[in-house]
């Protein structure tokens, strides 16, 4: 009588046999889902650009966190306008839908660097990029650390692409015991936001 939906880090949901309106709202959510894979196989995921608010895309670190000074209302506003409109290359920058290519070690390290102050706040002070993702990270970094070139963005996709570890956690960069901790992905050619 009762059946059980797994949703992948999320936890499960239960649906029992006749409880109509509870029925009802179930089978309701199981169409739209099925809609909405029909619509991205048919429009391939370029849709979700579309349909999927730009902020919902995004993760997002709180300026409290980072700033000493918080932005008003009124600057936050600016900025997010001024990134919406039209600049002097002819396209808004939301538009331009620039997308990165690679990333070196020393780049990754400085953007999970700011996740840490995000999260950490005074524990993350002084500590330099190293110490913070050694003191934070899952620690199976997979051969990561290793890299000779921290600068190199082709030694980083040679590590990721040949010498990569499997089995290792190199991007969970707040470690957890539990299911897990905070992924940190580098753009690449599947990924490259």
């Amino acid at each position: 009588r009762d059946y059980f939906c797994y949703f992948f880090r999320l936890g499960s949901l239960r649906i029992s046999k006749g409880e109509k309106d509870t029925e009802e709202i179930y089978k309701k959510i199981f169409q739209d889902a099925l809609r909405f894979a029909r619509l991205i196989e048919k429009k391939g995921a370029e849709i979700l650009e579309k349909i999927v608010p730009y902020d919902l895309r995004t993760g997002r670190i709180k300026g409290k966190y980072i700033f000493d000074k918080v932005l008003s209302l009124k600057e936050k506003e600016k900025i997010e306008k001024d990134y919406s409109e039209i600049h002097s290359g002819g396209k808004a920058l939301l538009k331009k839908n620039i997308k990165l290519k690679g990333c070196c070690l020393n780049e990754y390290l400085e953007v999970a660097s700011i996740c840490y102050k995000a999260a950490y706040g005074k524990e993350a002070d002084g500590l330099n990029l190293l110490q913070m993702y050694k003191k934070f990270a899952d620690g199976r970094d997979g051969g990561m650390l290793s890299i000779k070139n921290w600068a190199s963005k082709k030694e980083f996709l040679n590590w990721y692409k040949n010498r990569r570890k499997i089995g290792s956690h190199p991007f969970e960069i707040v470690f957890s015991w539990h299911r897990h901790g905070i992924y940190l992905y580098p753009p690449s050619s599947y990924n490259k936001g």
